[in-house]
């Protein structure tokens, strides 16, 4: 009958109709996450749940509509322009263990405090990834592909400019000043090994996100060279250096003073990103090294010893007026495995110290942990002389970590 045939319409439109509905309000949410993703407060929130509670549901389309556009005006109001940098990580700087697990075994891991980043703008908080690009400067032929994969295995973000307790550094997992992301995981794969994004072409208002976008730059990576069949001489990686296109804000002068005070307290106890300062003794002493090859071991002979000597401009230019202590001196070496320490039979330290007016004293330490360093305006130079009970390494590493 009519009756009936009205009747079913009507119910199949409002089922028609409460689909619709509930697809527009799910696509509505998504959008409600972006925006609270994007700009970094997770409690903005404009969409209700009783738009269907009326009279059969009627307007509950024209109030989801109304509050979809307070939050696209919303979201105009509160994008703000926020910093915009660039940071260039050397591994060999920040990390030199992990390059040289990286040239043995093709995989390492390596993990960027906040301390970093730190050093180039104290103060900043809220930095999140734009983009990440790699090279790695090594000896390949003309057609060889360096295929990296960056992967990045967890990330966080600093979400306020307040301090606990007058407290800048993180305060165990459960410090509510800082939100991380333990998510699906990232990778890129790289071609060229030359400020390489793993993308043919890194397009800044790219529609979808960018590789590692928005991810916080305290962060842990891993990278992985195919190891199975290598197709050039890992040994040849002098350094691999990441590019971070970054964004930040401004915590003003509080959160600047906590920062700068905290980095300071990293230095002092040799624990800040570029205290370990890693020196290949075949390569950067290529001289003293020969010398110590040269040695024959065997009958009366049965040592070599390896002398050298380091100076102030081995250290980073920012270690000046803060290079008071050599904490401690390690050697390492490789095998079929990886790299392993290389415990020498004795090492003996000659701290030589260079006056303004000319002068030179000479101090010898037998004990190569806690080497006080002359204080400015005087130079300095330490002599090593390293005694092995053999020398048929064919790499030998030296590694200092620095502080006050």
């Amino acid at each position: 009958s009519t009756q009936a045939f009205y009747t079913w319409t009507k119910r199949e439109v409002k089922g028609l109709y409460g689909q619709v509905f509930q697809f527009a309000f799910d696509i509505a949410k998504k959008a409600e996450r972006a925006l609270q993703h994007e700009l970094g407060n997770s409690e903005l929130s404009f969409l209700q749940f009783g738009y269907l509670s009326g009279k059969e549901g009627l307007l509950a389309g024209e109030k989801l509509y109304l509050d979809i556009k307070r939050m696209e005006m919303a979201y105009h109001d509160l994008n703000q322009r926020e910093y915009e940098l660039t940071k260039h990580v050397s591994l060999l700087q920040v990390s030199p263990l992990d390059l040289l697990q990286l040239r043995t075994t093709g995989r390492c891991t390596v993990v960027l405090p906040e301390e970093l980043f730190d050093l180039d703008c104290p103060g900043h908080y809220f930095r999140r990834i734009k983009s990440v690009a790699v090279s790695i400067p090594c000896v390949v032929g003309s057609y060889t592909s360096i295929n990296c994969t960056l992967t990045l295995l967890k990330s966080g973000i600093r979400k306020n400019s307040l301090l606990t307790d007058g407290n800048y550094a993180r305060d165990g997992a459960e410090d509510n000043r800082f939100s991380d992301h333990f998510g699906s995981l990232q990778s890129i794969v790289t071609s060229s090994g030359q400020n390489d994004s793993g993308l043919f072409e890194t397009n800044l208002h790219d529609e979808r996100y960018l590789p590692f976008e928005n991810s916080g730059v305290i962060s842990e990576w891993q990278l992985e060279l195919p190891n199975e069949v290598r197709q050039f001489d890992y040994d040849t990686i002098s350094d691999v250096m990441l590019h971070f296109r970054y964004t930040s804000r401004e915590g003003g002068g509080l959160l600047r003073k906590g920062a700068i005070s905290n980095l300071k307290a990293q230095i002092e106890k040799a624990t800040a990103a570029g205290s370990m300062r890693l020196f290949s003794i075949r390569h950067d002493f290529s001289t003293d090294w020969a010398k110590f090859k040269s040695v024959k071991i065997g009958g009366a002979i049965t040592d070599a010893t390896l002398t050298f000597e380091i100076r102030e401009e081995h250290f980073p230019y920012w270690s000046k007026g803060r290079l008071e202590t050599i904490k401690q001196i390690y050697f390492y070496t490789k095998n079929s495995t990886g790299i392993i320490a290389q415990n020498p039979s004795s090492i003996e330290v000659e701290v030589i110290t260079h006056k303004p007016d000319d002068t030179i004293t000479k101090e010898i330490l037998a004990a190569p942990t806690n080497i006080a360093l002359p204080k400015p305006p005087d130079k300095f130079t330490l002599k090593l002389k390293v005694r092995f009970s053999a020398n048929s390494m064919e790499e030998l590493w030296l590694a200092m970590t620095w502080g006050k």
